[in-house]
């Protein structure tokens, strides 16, 4: 007889592991979330909310929409005893995205599928001057957005002054960003000098944004160098 949300979640975890799957229980997220399991089995991860009681469903199905931005998951899932899911509570998860599981006495059956997100994904743009003169002192402004779904995580961005560029003096060189929300853009900047001695003609200017797990986004710029 399962009498509390520990049993319930201990019962899924044991139906889980028959199935095949790994699992941990109790994982904080790094945005503050708390998934009661994470399973895992052939490379996908499903975060997994139990209820016990009808109290609270619809709010852990809103949680679970919010978690499938997270690069560490896969899909999403609530599961509760047949008894306690309504066709409102899955009408409502399959509209927004969040799988459904109804527990049995003997068996987990998935009523519905959780979406998967798209993946972080970099867009950038650059502001720059397409000319610069001798000596001259000017900046290159980056801006990246993240165009996908999931949150981008340990993002970095560099410039790689060569040739007649260095860094101005106060020049950041590298800039670091821990998570960029989805559809959100991070503005970074960089100021560069031409040096004295430089033979006019046009030459790059490489710059890049990292993230983990996500391809970067990079660019190599082409400034024209005049006579002061």
């Amino acid at each position: 007889m399962i009498s509390n949300e520990i049993q319930l979640r201990n019962h899924i975890v044991n139906l889980l592991t028959k199935d095949g799957y790994k699992t941990k229980t109790e994982v904080r997220l790094p945005e503050g979330f708390r998934v009661d399991i994470l399973a895992e089995k052939d490379g996908v991860i499903r975060a997994i909310e139990v209820k016990r009681e009808s109290r609270g469903i619809a709010d852990d199905i809103v949680k679970c929409q919010r978690l499938l931005r997270s690069p560490e998951v896969s899909e999403t899932y609530i599961a509760a005893p047949e008894l306690l899911i309504s066709s409102d509570h899955v009408t409502f998860a399959s509209q927004i995205g969040v799988g459904v599981i109804v527990v049995t006495g003997s068996e987990l059956k998935w009523e519905v599928k959780s979406r998967r997100a798209q993946q972080a994904t970099l867009s950038g743009s650059w502001t720059h001057p397409s000319v610069a003169k001798i000596s001259e002192t000017f900046q290159v402004e980056v801006s990246v957005r993240n165009q996908g779904e999931k949150i981008a995580r340990n993002l970095e961005g560099r410039c790689l002054p060569a040739g007649p560029f260095v860094f101005a003096s106060g020049s950041k060189r590298r800039y670091n960003l821990s998570s960029l929300n989805p559809k959100n853009t991070w503005r970074i900047e960089f100021l560069i000098r031409v040096k004295p001695q430089t033979t006019v003609g046009t030459y790059p200017l490489f710059t890049t944004v990292t993230a983990q797990n996500v391809a970067p986004s990079q660019h190599t710029l082409d400034i024209k160098v005049e006579d002061a």
